[in-house]
């Protein structure tokens, strides 16, 4: 859209269409990568959070429709088990869309 080169370490797709256009987006998800110890993903109103520092994994789950500001993290509660299960899939869906198991993000999913 500025006429600038996209750095080789950008993974994504233009939203250029969506902006420009107000057309649908490419997918139905958002995909958050941070480094090789942090992915989060959000989707129809809820946001996973999965964390690997250290090789030392914790989770956090939002609703994002209740809490916006993602102070109650419900990671752990027996009634969203299922939504974990389909933000997880979700999740490993983007990992394929955008090639998120290559180095150097590859440690990030290493005992997942």
């Amino acid at each position: 859209m500025i006429n600038i080169d996209i750095p080789q370490s950008v993974l994504g797709k233009s939203m250029t269409t969506v902006i420009k256009e107000n057309e649908m987006g490419p997918r139905d998800y958002l995909y958050h990568a941070y480094k090789d110890i942090q992915r989060a993903v959000t989707y129809q109103g809820w946001k996973l959070i999965e964390y690997n520092v250290k090789g030392v994994r914790s989770t956090q789950l939002f609703n994002l429709t209740t809490d916006p500001n993602e102070s109650s993290d419900l990671f752990g509660h027996p009634n969203y088990s299922e939504n974990i299960d389909v933000m997880r899939n979700k999740m490993f869906q983007a990992r394929r869309d955008f090639g998120d198991y290559l180095d150097p993000f590859a440690k990030f999913w290493e005992g997942f």
